[in-house]
């Protein structure tokens, strides 16, 4: 499995097995996860880097043995390749309740939206899209339909929160993570995390 999560209280709970893996979505602080999770950040995010070393702290924080990824395209990575190929098609997409939200990371690059009655849920616990931590509803990527990196829709490579300049989000209300448009780098919104390992737990 890989999980998606959000969010800040610090909840381990993950049923994983070897024989039918799943990458999850957490929210950066967010309960437990597989292959992403969320937080909520201007667009000055100290880089790529920055975001990952949080997405990992976040996972061992509720000791995730997998290696955590921002859900996220920069200057030199394009968010479609933050899983590998060999794993794209194969492997669903789950929230920290183990509950998939997508059939397989190629899933959420052909147009596929959100299961039914599936949330995301942070790594407290909370329900993303119903809890008024996070009012606008809106996930960063900086990326195409397709998943390919935008370079002038960024945020400058996720350093700077000028309102002039402009990144790539999305909507988590509409389901669809490629459904996006620019947003002002002065806008808080949320950042998945992603595990892009598939590991026993």
């Amino acid at each position: 499995w890989y999980t998606l999560l959000t969010g800040q209280t610090f909840i381990y709970e993950s049923k994983m097995e070897l024989d039918k893996s799943r990458f999850s979505f957490c929210l950066l602080y967010n309960q437990r996860s597989t292959i992403t999770f969320l937080f909520f950040l201007i667009g000055s995010m100290h880089g790529l880097i920055g975001v990952d070393a949080m997405c990992y702290k976040q996972a061992q924080a509720i000791k995730m043995k997998g290696t955590f990824r921002a859900f996220l395209s920069s200057r030199l990575q394009d968010l479609y390749s933050i899983v590998h190929s060999a794993q794209r098609n194969a492997v669903p997409i789950v929230n920290l309740k183990d509950e998939v939200l997508f059939d397989s990371w190629i899933n959420i690059f052909k147009g596929g939206k959100i299961n039914e009655n599936v949330s995301i849920y942070s790594f407290d616990g909370k329900d993303v899209l119903r809890d008024d931590t996070w009012p606008e509803k809106m996930v960063w990527h900086g990326s195409s339909h397709e998943g390919q990196r935008n370079v002038n829709n960024m945020c400058e490579s996720w350093r700077v929160n000028d309102q002039a300049v402009t990144g790539m989000a999305a909507s988590l209300l509409q389901g669809s993570f490629m459904q996006q448009r620019p947003s002002s780098c002065s806008s808080s919104h949320v950042v998945l995390c992603i595990e892009n390992s598939v590991t026993e737990y």
